[in-house]
């Protein structure tokens, strides 16, 4: 009996393997998702732009000089864009030095809107999170000139709304989303997306039965949002046209079409709801592709959501790695509409918490299964 579990469990470690290689085969991003659009990005006016990352990580190993390289790259840009999206795990293990050097190069970007989320390692996959949380807000909001104490809060990019939403509960991968965070959720998605006017969702964990997290978090629980609040986030979701619903935490790539046929696409619309999974930046990806400082750019016109697989290190585009989300008709904000500005920035906070890392210590790190160097 056990000779036969080893053998099936053989079987199946070759078939993932095998499967992960295919994965990586480029494809037209045209014929991947949602309608047929003929025309090209270049063909459309581009109503808003964001540069998307994820997991950066700073904090372990050589994440920070990673990020700092990227920031640069971003910044040396002809054209910059809109806003600059961190989706969650922006440090390694929540502490106080890591949030300082996090914020420090992010506030470097320039003529962007700067918008985080934060992930299962922001609380600390250590123990206790609790003391890690408020931390984690502490150096948001006085970074970002957010006004908020929860894990949660709204914000705007020319226009358009951009939710991010936040774990409150203490599973050191799982995310706990309260009703009270849903009904906030509801009630921003029907002001910003009133008429059909595309919307972001930001949330470091996946939707559950997304992008292939069963099979990428097969043992360890907290691959994506609980079952039953996937549900309840589908639910409000479902509400509006042109939602997008974006994550994390898998560390899982860009991948192409023989993805799709596994239910692992890093683009998919699954019961309606548009969703887009970012590779990881700062520790690099098990999956599709694998390179660090990978993530993505999206372009959002009248008819569609364009997105683009960069690599912010090297400046490559891949251009096989594109994907597009239809958008259903909607009037654009006019030109001359007044748009809220970016909030002024407080100076970062001083080291002055009891949050500092040891100097001769490691902290008890978790394993969460996705780091591809463990």
């Amino acid at each position: 009996m056990n000779t036969g579990f080893k053998k099936i469990t053989s079987v199946l470690s070759i078939a993932l393997v095998i499967l992960m290689a295919l994965s990586a085969i480029p494809f037209n991003a045209k014929l991947a998702v949602i309608p047929a659009i003929t025309a090209s990005a270049q063909e459309d006016e581009p109503l808003l732009t964001l540069e998307v990352l994820s997991d950066t990580h700073v904090g372990s190993d050589d994440t920070l000089s990673l990020f700092k390289d990227g920031v640069n790259k971003i910044n040396a840009q002809e054209t910059h864009a809109d806003g600059v999206i961190v989706a969650g795990d922006i440090t390694n293990s929540g502490w106080e030095s890591e949030y300082r050097d996090f914020y420090e190069t992010l506030l470097k970007i320039e003529d962007s809107k700067l918008i985080t989320a934060n992930g299962n390692h922001d609380y600390g996959q250590t123990k206790p999170r609790e003391e890690h949380r408020p931390v984690a807000i502490k150096y948001r909001n006085q970074s970002l000139g957010v006004e908020s104490e929860k894990d949660y809060y709204s914000t705007e990019v020319k226009g358009y709304k951009v939710v991010v939403l936040g774990d409150e509960g203490s599973a050191p991968n799982s995310a706990s989303i309260s009703d009270e965070q849903i009904a906030f959720l509801d009630s921003e998605l029907a002001q910003g997306a009133k008429d059909g006017k595309p919307c972001f969702v930001i949330c470091h964990w996946p939707l559950k039965g997304t992008h292939g997290e069963a099979l990428l978090w097969p043992i360890i629980p907290g691959g994506s949002v609980k079952a039953a609040t996937t549900r309840k986030l589908k639910q409000v979701m479902g509400k509006y046209d042109n939602v997008f619903y974006i994550s994390g935490h898998l560390h899982a790539g860009l991948n192409g079409p023989i993805a799709r046929l596994f239910n692992m696409s890093c683009v998919q619309v699954k019961n309606g709801i548009n969703c887009i999974n970012v590779p990881s930046f700062g520790k690099g990806n098990r999956f599709g592709v694998t390179a660090k400082g990978t993530g993505m750019r999206f372009t959002l016109t009248e008819d569609k959501l364009l997105i683009e697989g960069r690599n912010y290190l090297t400046g490559e585009w891949y251009g096989k790695y594109t994907y597009e989300l239809g958008v259903k008709s909607f009037t654009p904000p006019a030109a001359d509409d007044p748009q809220p500005g970016d909030s002024p920035v407080a100076p970062l906070p001083d080291d002055n918490t009891d949050l500092t890392e040891p100097a001769d210590t490691k902290p008890e790190i978790i394993p969460d299964g996705i780091d591809p160097a463990a």
